[in-house]
């Protein structure tokens, strides 16, 4: 009678273990569907309520019961939040907050929007430096770096002109990168305070002049005109810590 009663408890005991798992299991499963419908149920809800308006004399987003503005500025789209009368609305990988969001068609990119009741600072510390690269921004944070671009974009020294062709089906970014700053921890740089290139081995910090290149047949290029000055000594060794994140080709005479 012992053997029998000890075999019972035992077989009592095992049961109980696989119904935890089960309970387990299933209350997993509950809980990525729940929060997947609640991710759905979210989007579908910002989606009723989002509006877009595009247009030469106005171009507005409403989503969420919040009104967005254009916006100039570079930007790397991240994922998308929702869609409306064929455009998409993304949010970007520098900005967890939603202050800027971009716009997209299925063909191409309409733009930068921000908040309307989102100001953006203008002046202060400059704690960002940003340049494109094809789709991508690149962006440097180093205090004494965006320190040196802000003092050489208001830096009075010593300017030359400097012409030179960029071949047909090439890109100017390589030879010119044009930067744009953010001030007091903006997440989006909307400010552009010149380009940084490299001419004769030298790095130059320059301003384009020529609003539109001039084709020139005989070469088969574009051609650039640039108000040039060479990157003072007190500044070249912390731009020179990020020229190879630049990538910079040299421009020869």
């Amino acid at each position: 009678m012992q053997s029998k009663v000890y075999i019972k408890r035992e077989r009592k005991k095992y049961i109980i273990k696989i119904n935890k798992k089960r309970i387990i299991v299933i209350f997993i499963i509950v809980l990525v569907f729940g929060i997947a419908f609640i991710q759905i149920l979210r989007a579908v809800t910002l989606h009723k309520s989002t509006e877009f308006f595009f247009g030469v004399e106005r171009s507005e987003l409403h989503m969420g019961g919040v009104k967005y503005i254009p916006v100039g500025g570079i930007y790397t789209s991240g994922k998308n939040i929702t869609w409306t009368d064929g455009f998409t609305i993304n949010s970007l990988k520098d900005d967890p907050s939603k202050t800027f969001v971009c716009v997209t068609s299925f063909l191409d990119s309409i733009g930068l929007f921000v908040r309307e009741d989102y100001i953006i600072p203008l002046e202060g510390k400059v704690t960002a430096v940003c340049w494109e690269v094809y789709t991508n921004t690149k962006k440097i944070k180093d205090l004494e770096f965006c320190q040196a671009i802000s003092d050489l974009y208001n830096y009075n020294g010593e300017v030359f002109e400097y012409e030179f062709g960029v071949p047909h089906g090439d890109d100017l970014n390589k030879y010119m990168k044009d930067l744009y700053i953010a001030y007091e921890d903006c997440p989006v740089a909307t400010i552009q305070v010149g380009s940084i290139g490299k001419i004769n081995n030298q790095l130059v910090f320059a301003k384009r002049l020529s609003l539109s290149p001039e084709y020139d047949e005989a070469s088969n290029s574009f051609r650039y005109l640039y108000s040039c000055r060479i990157i003072p000594l007190d500044y070249l060794p912390i731009v020179q810590k990020y020229e190879q994140m630049l990538d910079l080709s040299d421009l020869k005479n």
